[in-house]
């Protein structure tokens, strides 16, 4: 509703920086992840069930987070219609 009642640069303007403050959540999240990896790399934790280490699902999450946070930035400093 909001941006309905927006002139168009404004909208795009809020566009942009909704893309740019999600992009610096999950940049925070990923430096977050790689401090508790690097602090728990040795630390042999495993799933209960299966016995798959962690760390492998940790790594999996910063990468992911990363790559989210770069399709946001790309939004963000890309062109809007």
């Amino acid at each position: 509703m909001l941006l309905e009642r927006m002139t168009p640069s404004m909208e795009s303007a809020f566009e942009r920086a909704t893309d740019l403050v999600s992009a610096l959540i999950l940049v925070t999240l990923a430096a977050g992840s790689i401090w508790l990896l690097s602090d728990l790399w040795d630390g042999f934790e495993m799933t209960e069930v299966l016995g798959i280490p962690l760390r492998w699902f940790r790594i999996f999450w910063i990468v992911s987070c990363l790559v989210t946070a770069g399709i946001f930035t790309a939004r963000a400093l890309g062109r809007r219609s």
